[in-house]
């Protein structure tokens, strides 16, 4: 029979054994669990857990680990994925602004942040609805299709804005419409002016009193007019592709100061001062229709501003840019919004044709230009050279 200190040694060995297997079987793998878990929980998707020796458990183990690898794929492909779309959105042509639920901006691409370095056009890019889109026409020149949408995320709606660009496609439409019926209009009117004038030339010369002269004088004066007008406005879409070479643009604006100081004081007894930076200005165009276009804007100013102010022609370096600056009457918002559309004019006898050949000019070349009126009343009509 077995000693008391026997049967004491089996049961405390028989307790090391269940012991050892229970933790082998059982507390092992349940600490391998927790450990899987806290590896979940931290989103460590490149570890895996060690099998066990527990058949039930490994079952729990391998489908842990399946998971974790494609947990681990699937975040790669997401993040692959982002990368793409935060490149994507980087070189978009169109402006893309991510906001938050309160309306804040979070978050801008390059070409948003070109549109919204303007406040003008932040203020009204900002005051879309949401759910809305709209066209927005600046000054004629520049015309934008602006959509507040929203996208989910978490359950929730985020809004964001897109910003498409539509001038380019409108503006050549335009040009090619207005373009067919110039060219249409100038072929009849010319030839029917052509033989009016032969007529009226004849008939001043065989008058039988002064008064039949002075009439028919009156109607040649018309006729000349008339001609003149539609010449010019065929001008309009003949004006020729754009032969460039380097200039700099202080030493083109002084070659240009003694004909524009004439024209200022032709004009209402105008001033004209220019405000030219001490660095050159180098700019490649075209001499011949950038002198039209600072004519044209010139003659403008000194047209909207009061007898006896100043025209200010001024040119910067950075940003590279050349400015016409007067302290006329002013555009109104109503107004700046058809500024440059075919023939639109803010004068009372104004045809709308001069602004239609600068913009001509100005889009061949590639350059942005603005007409604004700021808040403290000047009128700035800026062009900018893309160096």
């Amino acid at each position: 029979m077995m000693t008391h200190t026997g049967w004491f040694l089996l049961i405390v060995v028989f307790v090391a054994v269940v012991a050892v297997l229970l933790w082998w079987y059982a507390v092992r793998p349940l600490r391998t669990i927790a450990r899987g878990v806290d590896l979940l929980r931290e989103q460590d998707f490149a570890s895996r857990m060690a099998p066990v020796s527990n058949p039930w458990a490994n079952r729990i183990v391998e489908l842990f680990n399946r998971m974790m690898d494609q947990l681990r794929d699937e975040r790669l492909r997401l993040r692959e994925q982002n990368h793409f779309l935060d490149l994507l959105v980087q070189a978009s042509p169109m402006g893309v602004v991510l906001m938050d639920l309160d309306g804040h901006i979070t978050g801008t691409n390059p070409a948003a942040d070109t549109l919204l370095a303007d406040p003008w056009l932040r203020s009204r890019i900002l005051a879309v609805p949401r759910g809305k889109t709209q066209v927005l026409r600046q000054g004629g020149r520049r015309i934008l299709r602006l959509s507040h949408l929203t996208f989910l995320d978490r359950g929730f709606h985020h809004p964001f804005l897109l910003i498409e660009s539509l001038s380019e496609e409108v503006s050549r439409a335009e040009r090619e419409a207005y373009g067919r019926v110039i060219r249409m209009i100038s072929h009849e009117v010319n030839n029917t002016l052509a033989g009016a004038g032969s007529l009226l030339d004849l008939a001043c010369q065989d008058a039988v009193s002064p008064e039949q002269r002075d009439m028919l004088l009156t109607c040649g004066s018309r006729y000349r007019q008339m001609a003149d007008f539609v010449t010019r406005l065929a001008d309009v879409v003949r004006i020729p592709a754009p032969v460039k070479e380097q200039v700099v643009v202080q030493d083109f604006v002084l070659h240009q100061s003694r004909f524009l100081e004439t024209l200022c004081r032709q004009t209402g007894d105008m001033r004209l001062r220019l405000s030219l930076a001490t660095d050159p200005l180098r700019v490649s165009m075209d001499t011949t229709l950038m002198e039209q276009v600072l004519i044209n804007v010139v003659k403008n100013a000194c047209e909207s501003s009061p007898g006896g102010s100043e025209i200010v022609v001024e040119v910067t370096t950075c940003p590279a840019s050349l400015m016409v600056l007067d302290h006329g009457r002013g555009i109104s918002a109503q107004e700046e919004e058809l500024l440059f559309t075919p023939f639109h004019s803010t004068k009372p006898t104004g045809q709308g044709l001069g602004l239609m050949l600068v913009q001509e000019v100005l889009s061949r070349h590639g350059f942005p230009f603005s007409l604004h009126t700021h808040d403290d009343g000047i009128t700035v009509f800026r062009i900018d050279f893309q160096q």
